[in-house]
């Protein structure tokens, strides 16, 4: 049944929730809620940096907290993992399975893997923003195949892409855990046990209070609950007004990449050509390609895309394959990366791709708040054209001699 949208209504609606927030806003600064080491680091989104740094220095029965294996023995509880051995466990970052081979599907690093006394293992891959790779949970789920545990952590619980699991069954040959309740839970049991340490409590408390920031849940019950009463009382309006929420994102997003065209065309040379797609199809994005060179078949061009939508999942920077590929150019690329500094720290390829890294992040909820924060508009706008301009500019320094000769 279709009901009338009370628009008044909904106006006061948000009007309300917006003084509950600001007043908890108040009382959290009062209580210093938003003084966290790793927001203040900028160290929030590192996925291995941080996440897997930490998670793995708890669960590390040698790590620096000389609390021993309790901690890996209450994680592994929380996740129901009994055949895994804590005692003597030992805890690798990155860790090295072999070349990557696609066709055999094997090989890689694992970002998180615990090898007990017995040679069982469990192996954690850790997913905060960053995309899957290509066939990378059964490259994992392949690696010692009947002492291997595999399980695939995101914030909230997703599943891997078809392009990582491939036919592989979550529950089944992997499991899925997130960190808004198992990593949080576990955390929770962490600090619990560390109550008479202060400096592993503190520390711990840090982190577990970056973990409900990134997942969206707040600390204060009391705010909570009045805001789930308003939605309970309010629920065909508020329902209305969330089925708006990614239009108007989208439409924020499509309005800052129009205004990056102009700008980047007066940032780079007249050599280059700069071209906005349709935004209403899948995979869409930025393409930026050098004006005489475009008729060359096997010359790569600079592109940012969405995979697969730029305004809610996440986007990468690089140079796609086209489909007259020059066979040499991946060769290239492998045996040159110290002419890319722009690749340095973050090098990956694919099918699709001849180089490319992981770039906006508006698949967060945090990072698609911005848009509507002026300044920090300005500041995604001046990210975008300063990487494309670098890119742009090793592009002319390292490749297109190749081409010229």
């Amino acid at each position: 049944m279709n009901k009338v949208i009370d628009l008044n209504r909904a106006e006061a609606i948000c009007k309300e929730s917006n003084t509950i927030i600001k007043h908890y806003d108040e009382i959290r600064q009062l209580n210093g809620e938003d003084f966290n080491v790793y927001s203040l680091l900028g160290l929030e989104h590192a996925e291995n940096q941080t996440h897997s740094n930490f998670l793995a220095e708890l669960l590390n029965p040698l790590g620096t907290h000389r609390m021993g294996n309790i901690f890996l023995q209450l994680f592994l509880d929380r996740i129901g993992l009994d055949e895994l051995i804590a005692e003597g466990a030992f805890v690798t970052i990155e860790k090295h399975i072999g070349a990557v081979d696609l066709n055999k599907k094997t090989g890689g690093r694992i970002d998180i893997h615990i090898e007990d006394k017995n040679g069982n293992s469990l192996s954690i891959e850790n997913k905060i923003y960053a995309g899957d790779q290509q066939s990378q949970l059964e490259r994992y789920v392949n690696y010692k195949k009947n002492q291997n545990s595999v399980f695939y952590l995101t914030l909230e619980g997703s599943d891997a892409s078809l392009e990582s699991k491939g036919s592989l069954i979550a529950g089944e040959e992997y499991q899925l855990i997130s960190y808004k309740d198992d990593i949080l839970d576990w955390l929770v049991d962490c600090q619990k046990e560390a109550v008479e340490i202060e400096r592993i409590r503190s520390g711990i408390g840090h982190y577990i209070q970056l973990i409900r920031k990134l997942t969206n849940q707040s600390t204060n019950y009391h705010m909570d609950e009045k805001l789930k009463n308003i939605i309970r009382n309010n629920y065909h309006e508020v329902r209305y007004l969330a089925d708006q929420i990614e239009e108007v994102e989208k439409e924020q997003v499509i309005q800052l990449m129009e205004e990056v065209v102009p700008l980047l065309k007066d940032k780079l040379s007249d050599q280059w050509h700069v071209e906005l797609d349709d935004f209403n199809k899948n995979y869409h994005g930025l393409s930026v390609k050098y004006k005489t060179l475009l008729t060359e078949p096997y010359i790569p061009f600079i592109r940012v895309e969405g995979q697969s939508k730029m305004w809610s999942q996440h986007s990468i920077i690089g140079m796609p394959k086209k489909k007259e590929e020059n066979p040499n150019m991946d060769s290239y690329f492998k045996m040159h990366p110290q002419e890319w500094a722009f690749f340095s720290d973050s090098f990956k390829a694919n099918h699709w791709w001849i180089v490319y890294k992981y770039f906006l992040g508006w698949n967060h909820k945090d990072e698609r708040e911005k848009l509507f924060i002026e300044q920090e508009r300005k500041n995604n706008i001046d990210y975008i054209i300063d990487n494309i301009a670098l890119l742009a500019n090793e592009f002319e320094e390292a490749l297109l001699p190749r081409f010229k000769k």
